[in-house]
């Protein structure tokens, strides 16, 4: 069956594999309200486990865009897993697929400390996170992200095209 000559073909991930740019700040989807005049933060009559967890887990994102911001990697890698790890705890799931996100970009750079297997894991982790919150096409970017940085890096995984 042919394909109508008038359907558009769905767009091309860009050839660089970058996607836009991710959030410098996010807000916990789970934490307390700031502006709410009715909430007193408090208040801990009907606390929420899971609204510490997301504070933290925001904060340790804050604190990483900081680091990062001024160029300290180190702390801002271990303060976006921090902010990932509690943010799945939590269920903050978009929180997590930026943070996971953002230690892939920071891992398969080419200068140290590149770890590529452990950029891919967090790029799947991240890919995941993006599905739970129901952002697919973010999850599709990346993952197409991950295919073309596979490709560009074959020779140093030690990927063949086929049989010898």
């Amino acid at each position: 069956m042919e394909k109508p000559a008038d359907s558009p073909q769905p767009p091309l991930p860009p050839a660089s594999g970058e996607i836009e740019e991710l959030p410098v700040t996010l807000e916990a989807d789970f934490a307390p309200l700031k502006d709410a005049g009715t909430t007193d933060l408090d208040d801990q009559s009907d606390a929420e486990p899971h609204h510490d967890e997301s504070l933290r887990a925001q904060e340790a994102f804050e604190l990483a865009a900081q680091a990062a911001a001024v160029g300290d990697e180190e702390r801002a890698v271990r303060q976006y897993l921090k902010a990932s790890n509690l943010a799945e705890a939590a269920r903050e799931w978009y929180l997590a697929a930026v943070s996971c996100q953002r230690v892939g970009d920071f891992l398969q750079n080419e200068r140290p400390p590149e770890d590529l297997e452990r950029a891919f894991r967090m790029y799947r982790r991240a890919v995941a996170a993006y599905e739970q919150c129901g952002l697919f096409d973010e999850a599709r970017r990346l993952s197409y992200r991950l295919m073309g940085l596979k490709m560009r890096r074959a020779r140093q995984l030690r990927l063949s095209a086929g049989a010898d």
